[in-house]
């Protein structure tokens, strides 16, 4: 059983182009849907992984008269999505506490000669996240054409 590559080749190029020339506002709130996908999922994973209390407590700040989480889970951003290489989307989720980083990869605990735990919550995240992200990519690509063929 043979394939033809080349055909392939130029229908993923024509959906590229529908994507992020004819539809671009489409494509970049797919791309803003998945980053809160991703940041939903990342949230799950911090609180399941300090959830001994080994993560200290909650911690709000009241701005505005609304309550906003300042906490390793309130510090998760998910940035806009935005044109990478000038013909791909990308969005990032970050988590923007200054101790986020100390509490992913560990650190030296100063004075003694040991190491805390490294949770890698960002990591985990992104392996369940990667096993998603298949199912949400084709339901897009499909509703693109059936929008694109109607256009």
């Amino acid at each position: 059983m043979s394939m033809e590559a080349s055909g392939l080749d130029d229908f993923a190029k024509e959906l590229l182009e529908l994507g992020t020339q004819k539809m671009p506002r489409e494509s970049k709130n797919f791309m803003q849907r998945a980053g809160n996908k991703l940041k939903s999922i990342a949230k799950a994973q911090y609180t399941a992984d300090l959830a001994n209390g080994k993560g200290g407590k909650k911690r709000y700040k009241i701005k505005n008269g609304k309550k906003k989480r300042i906490d390793l889970i309130g510090s998760l951003t998910r940035g806009r999505a935005y044109l990478y290489n000038g013909n791909e989307f990308q969005v990032r989720v970050k988590n923007i506490a200054p101790h986020a980083h100390l509490v992913e990869h560990g650190h030296n605990i100063a004075g003694t000669n040991r190491r805390t735990k490294a949770y890698h919550s960002m990591g985990k995240s992104a392996r369940k996240f990667a096993g998603e992200y298949p199912k949400m990519a084709e339901d897009f690509i499909d509703e693109l054409l059936d929008k694109g063929v109607s256009r």
